[in-house]
């Protein structure tokens, strides 16, 4: 057997083919072998350009993306092997210029997202040759591949010792996209405050807009919503905890004092002084402000808070609490601390610490008891006649008879608990009114002199009292702190009436 050259071979297929068609064996392309029907490689359409190009690692958000073929190309069969897909959607429409064939997507590309553009081989040209060779792509888009990262975090990831006021700093490795940093921030427990941007949106500064709890434990993350200024995602989600401080014991209040008393006071304590300030003491140095907003003192059965000044001795160990003015004879007080009082580290006293006290003279303090009106009588004209001091009551007072129109002049002494500071007793301070009757108005307080009983010298008001009729009369004595007092004593603010006294009386003819 011979082998026949190539040149020769190809020779005699011509020859074969005319004899083929001259002698019309054949009317059928498809009797015409296989590889006679066959396009050179040559022949066939290919792709001369696209955007991005291939190797073209990361591209602009905007870029546009096409395909060229070195051809008119059969559009739908092109359309029908092409694919965009990528980490992120990014849907498009197609649109041709010449041999070039847009895909141009309804938005910018997201950045840090990977993309892959597919130009399978059943494309074809205008006479239906197919692609050469498939064509394919992958590209980043933005101007880097690689994802920005969080460095550190102040305080460090599990530090032990943060202080109450401690603010919450977060590096970046490149300028972050602030709104979606500061969303991707997470902290729990959760706590409010402020966010602020330092060196080039590099550190992002948590301020709390109060002060963390002590030997409280908090968690920090940060997750990959963050985007860098460009819009590429943080590559990892960040966590990380700390605890606040390093002094975790609460205080607690040693004693409460009295002013002047060395002795503590105990529960239900007596014999406390009105003009009395009150020195609580702890056994560690406090917060100021935190303590003395915690400390109260309160009459008991009201609830009613006492005005007064805080002081603090050097080492807040000591708090004094001076009321504005005395305190009320024969009253009960609260004096109180509650959890809001912390230490100076900021670990909150455990169980609220409460002291109730009686003001009275049990201790010999003589104004510590309510001024009193002992007794109320009148002693001129005729025989002594004493007044009910009960104001549901009317007195009967005897005058001289008979009644001819004309009035008496009385005398009436109003003997009472204390001695008298005599500015106090004043004409608006000891009042006579007629309340009814059919006979004149003119009675008025004519004289005021004062003189002692027993072993008090100045305890005992005389009022000459005019112009009486045989009417109903009403005499009113103020009391309260702006009525009328009793005289100071060494070391004690004079004391006074609870409230006013009233004593209703008719004259009488004997």
């Amino acid at each position: 057997m011979k082998w026949i050259g190539v040149r020769s071979f190809s020779r005699s297929l011509i020859v074969g083919i005319i004899a083929l068609a001259s002698v019309g064996a054949c009317e059928k392309a498809a009797d015409i072998p296989g590889i006679l029907l066959s396009d050179p490689a040559g022949a066939r359409p290919k792709v001369i350009n696209s955007s991005p190009l291939p190797g073209q690692n990361a591209v602009e958000l905007n870029v546009p993306i096409f395909v060229e073929f070195d051809r008119k190309m059969d559009e739908e069969s092109v359309e029908d092997s092409f694919s965009f897909t990528g980490s992120s959607p990014a849907p498009g429409d197609f649109q041709w210029v010449g041999n070039r064939v847009y895909f141009v997507t309804e938005s910018n590309l997201t950045p840090g997202s990977n993309y892959e553009l597919t130009l399978r081989g059943t494309a074809t040209d205008g006479d239906g040759a197919r692609l050469e060779i498939p064509y394919y792509l992958s590209f980043f888009a933005g101007t880097r591949i690689d994802a920005p990262e969080l460095q550190t975090m102040t305080p460090a990831p599990n530090a032990q010792n943060a202080p109450p006021d401690t603010t919450i700093e977060l590096v970046f490795s490149r300028a972050m996209d602030r709104t979606s940093a500061e969303e991707a921030f997470r902290i729990a427990p959760s706590i409010d405050g402020s966010i602020t941007w330092e060196d080039g949106d590099t550190r992002m500064v948590f301020l709390p807009y109060s002060p963390l709890g002590v030997g409280q434990s908090y968690s920090v993350t940060v997750t990959t919503q963050g985007t860098d200024s460009e819009g590429i995602r943080l590559a990892n989600q960040f966590s990380a905890t700390f605890q606040v401080g390093d002094d975790f014991q609460p205080p607690s209040v040693v004693s409460l004092f009295e002013s002047g008393n060395p002795t503590a006071l105990v529960m239900d304590q007596t014999g406390i002084s009105k003009d009395s300030s009150f020195r609580i003491t702890f056994d560690e140095s406090m917060h100021y402000s935190n303590t003395r907003n915690a400390t109260s003192l309160r009459e008991r059965d009201s609830g009613a808070a006492i005005n007064g000044t805080y002081s603090w001795n050097g080492d807040f160990t000591e708090l004094t609490f001076t009321p504005s003015e005395p305190l009320d004879p024969e009253t009960e007080y609260r004096f109180r601390v509650g959890t809001g009082a912390t230490d100076e580290a900021g670990n909150a006293l455990q169980n609220v610490y409460s002291v109730d006290f009686l003001v009275d003279n049990s201790a010999g303090t003589l104004n510590s008891e309510y001024l009193q009106l002992v007794e109320v009588r009148k002693v001129y004209p005729l025989s002594a006649d004493i007044l009910s001091v009960d104001p549901v009551d009317i007195s009967p007072v005897t005058v001289p008879g008979p009644y001819t129109g004309s009035s008496w002049t009385a005398i009436i002494e109003f003997e009472f608990s204390h001695d008298l500071k005599e500015a106090s007793v004043l004409p608006e301070n000891l009042t006579i009114a007629k309340v009814a009757g059919p006979y004149p108005s003119s009675v008025f307080l004519k004289t005021i002199q004062f003189v002692g009983s027993g072993s008090l010298s100045s305890n005992v008001i005389r009022l000459e009292i005019a112009g009486l009729h045989p009417n109903l009369y009403r005499l009113r004595l103020y009391g309260s702190r702006t009525g009328i007092e009793s005289e100071t004593a060494p070391g004690e603010s004079s004391t006074w009436m609870p409230e006013n006294s009233v004593i209703y009386f008719q004259p009488e003819v004997d």
